[in-house]
């Protein structure tokens, strides 16, 4: 899946549809998911438990990339981006909103 999606965007005209390997990733996510959580008795404490290890697993990482890019940008790439725009780039990575339009 994640193939796809790299060869669709080095060669998007020779590999047209590359952008459903991010289909194929979430279909591939939820059956791990189901399959993690198959044979356990599930309720809401158990998904609860679930989500909780991966932010534990994920999260930290995540704000190192975020302030670390945050930190290489704004001292190394100033005329690309203004302040203000990293600001808000910065929040809405961290609150995990960047994909939501903002006016």
């Amino acid at each position: 899946a994640v193939i796809a999606v790299v060869i669709f965007h080095f060669f998007p005209a020779h590999f047209p549809y590359g952008y459903f390997g991010v289909d194929v990733f979430f279909v591939l996510s939820g059956f791990l998911i189901g399959m993690v959580l198959d044979g356990k008795k599930t309720s809401v404490a158990t998904i609860s438990d679930f989500y909780l290890k991966r932010m534990r697993r994920i999260f930290p990482l995540s704000l190192l990339i975020i302030f670390t890019i945050t930190w290489v940008v704004y001292f190394r790439m100033v005329s690309v981006i203004s302040e203000k725009e990293l600001i808000k780039t910065t929040i809405n990575a961290l609150f995990f909103t960047s994909n939501l339009k903002h006016n």
